[in-house]
């Protein structure tokens, strides 16, 4: 995600998101699989202070989206805990329990429609 993030670095949030999303189901996508069975294994092996551990990376890296968009100030009162949480939770739930659904242009667009409304900005 932080070379995604450097690559896009300057543009409008709105793209900013959109292109990380789109590169997040890809990459799920293409290892639909291997990323099923990480998933699966990190939540039964994994402790707390690592997932913590993880979760404020990820977290961090969505700010760092915020902080690289040329109009990130205005989202200063959103937090990407909340785009984190969302995109986990939708992605990995999806992934694990229904995984042909994200080769659907549905799935990534109500992904991003969910992301997008959080930050009230309008999806295109």
């Amino acid at each position: 995600m932080e070379k995604w993030i450097h690559e896009m670095k300057g543009q409008p949030l709105l793209v900013m998101v959109d292109f990380l999303l789109d590169q997040l189901v890809k990459m799920h996508r293409q290892q639909v699989t291997e990323w099923s069975a990480l998933i699966y294994l990190e939540r039964q092996i994994s402790d707390r202070h690592s997932f913590e551990s993880m979760y404020h990376k990820i977290a961090h890296i969505w700010l760092q989206a915020f902080e690289a968009s040329s109009d990130g100030v205005h989202f200063s009162d959103k937090l990407p805990e909340v785009i984190h949480a969302a995109v986990y939770g939708v992605l990995y739930q999806t992934l694990m329990l229904s995984p042909e659904k994200l080769e659907s242009p549905a799935f990534s667009m109500q992904l991003k429609a969910l992301v997008m409304g959080y930050l009230q900005i309008p999806s295109r």
